[in-house]
């Protein structure tokens, strides 16, 4: 961090002719208003990285945030604490809830004997917050090493056990340390060792790789696809050269991460590869590794090709045609939802067939240069032109299609009502598209009130399923409004308003004698 939390907030606690209580609660007051807030922020930062994959570099630094911030952490508190005993005083817990919220479950379990003696209250705070929490992590489950060998807890997932096997120095201190029950030991301390030897190989730590072969772990074709997705070649040679299983998706994860000494390590040591690395390669632009893979035997389809299309490749995907790659009406059409013109003008100038789908997909997205060229260059269109464009809320396009001669129905019409586009709905009334029932039903289901209001007045018709819709998700003025407009109601108005749980819904129903109202439980 730029700043040094702790540093300002110990600065604090110095020596001052305040007396101890009110020192402690300055200095509490300081680390309220600066750590609770840096906490927040890097609690955060740790549970993107632990529900999704980042770069072992990623997670090692904010790991290393932790420890530092933990380290200020330490100081801050245990300066604090000192004050407050000086006082006899517990005014640190001022605030219960960023102790209770923030900074113990940063802190995690197993500290009680730093914790407990700050004071009695802080202890039964502790104490109380331990056995509140479900299903605990492990006091040393995963901890890392530092020079000062300081701790830091981190959670059970596979990134962060990346970082743990990021060096061989925090891997022994993880096996030493280890508890059972963890996501990888078992009731009797067994290792998952597959497990392990993939977090190794995404690390790219060779020595931990080493260390986990020699430890027996057992390892699988995660280990050298892991490898070859990090592009850790030095890994995947290791584990090739003593005997770990690899499958094509080695081969799939180099070419979709771009990692070329990999792919070719894997290909000349006989490791399989299918269409999937050629159109991994395309999807995410890696020209070098396509042409490799494809000079070399593998296999392609018309994946590539819809993978560079849809992706705005271009020059991966005029290469794949010009050596030979086959290509289909999809192509034209993952390019038209992405709106790369120039991918569906390269694709339909050199003869790609492209169908009502190219269309339909550019009116979806909006692209509405890409429509028009595709209208004018002959592409056929049909109803879900318009009824995709009013789905989406994208008028413009709308516009285009209707003055150009496109057909509509009543789709348009209650799928601009479901989503709430009213200009949409609007333009198509105004403009003499069809509607029925379901317009109003669909705008009554999520609960788009002035929608509703819009096509009752201008004659669309309700029925009884109005307000059922309405009742299914608890709209109760949409419910109102058809009501009082004469809207018929049925027993499945009051179904679905149970069913939901919409009490509110209920008791109109009750109140104004829909039938089947009388059989709900008395419950206001």
């Amino acid at each position: 961090m730029e700043e040094d939390i702790g540093k300002r907030a110990l600065s604090n606690c110095g020596p001052s002719s305040l007396d101890p209580h009110k020192r402690a609660k300055q200095s509490i007051k300081v680390y309220s208003q600066e750590v609770s807030q840096a906490l927040s922020s890097l609690l955060q930062q740790l549970q993107f990285i632990s529900s999704t994959g980042v770069s072992k570099s990623d997670a090692t630094q904010e790991l290393e945030m932790a420890l530092t911030l933990q380290k200020q952490v330490n100081s801050v508190v245990q300066q604090a604490t000192t004050n407050v005993r000086l006082a006899e005083d517990d005014s640190c817990l001022r605030h219960e809830d960023m102790w209770t919220n923030q900074i113990f479950p940063f802190l995690g379990m197993g500290h009680f004997a730093f914790v407990a003696p700050v004071s009695h209250k802080m202890k039964d705070l502790y104490s109380a917050y331990c056995g509140a929490v479900e299903n605990p992590p492990k006091s040393n489950d995963y901890h890392m090493d530092t020079d000062t060998l300081e701790k830091v807890s981190i959670t059970s997932t596979d990134t962060l056990l990346e970082a743990v096997f990021s060096s061989l120095s925090r891997a022994e201190y993880w096996y030493r340390h280890r508890s059972t029950g963890s996501n990888c030991t078992g009731s009797g301390g067994q290792i998952d060792g597959a497990r392990v030897c993939a977090a190794a190989a995404r690390a790219g730590c060779i020595e931990a790789i080493q260390w986990a072969h020699n430890k027996g772990f057992d390892w699988d074709e995660a280990t050298c696809s892991d490898a070859a997705k990090n592009g850790h070649v030095q890994i995947l040679q290791f584990a090739y050269d003593h005997g770990c299983p690899w499958d094509e998706n080695t081969c799939h994860k180099a070419a979709e991460n771009g990692h070329l000494e990999c792919l070719k390590f894997a290909d000349e040591h006989g490791c399989t590869w299918d269409e999937d690395t050629c159109s991994n390669a395309a999807r995410n632009g890696h020209l070098k590794i396509l042409r490799y893979a494809h000079e070399n035997g593998c296999p392609w389809d018309a994946g590539t090709c819809r993978n560079a299309a849809r992706n705005g490749h271009l020059k991966i995907l005029r290469y794949a045609h010009e050596n030979g790659c086959p290509w289909d009406q999809w192509t034209c059409t993952q390019a038209a939802v992405n709106g790369h013109l120039a991918c569906l003008k390269y694709a339909h100038e050199n003869g790609c067939p492209w169908h009502g789908n190219t269309i339909a997909a550019a009116a979806e997205n909006g692209h509405l240069e890409i429509l028009r060229y595709a209208h004018e260059k002959g592409c056929v269109w049909g109803n879900d032109t318009c009824i995709n464009a009013a789905r989406n809320g994208h008028l413009q396009v709308l516009k285009y299609a209707h003055a150009n001669g496109c057909p509509w129905n009543e789709l348009t019409c209650s799928l601009a009502a479901y989503n709430g586009h009213l200009e949409c709905l609007k333009y198509a009334h105004e403009n003499g598209c069809p509607w029925d029932e379901d317009t109003c039903r669909s705008a009554a289901r999520n609960g788009h009130l002035e929608i509703l209001r819009y096509a009752h007045e201008n004659g669309c018709p309700l029925d009884r399923n109005t307000c059922s819709r309405a009742a299914m998700n608890g709209h109760l003025k949409c419910l109102k409004y058809a009501h009082e407009k004469g809207c018929p109601w049925n027993e499945l108005a009051c179904t679905n308003a149970e069913r939901g749980g919409h009490l509110e819904t209920m008791k109109y129903l009750h109140e104004n004698g829909c039938p089947g109202s009388e059989h709900f439980p008395v419950m206001w």
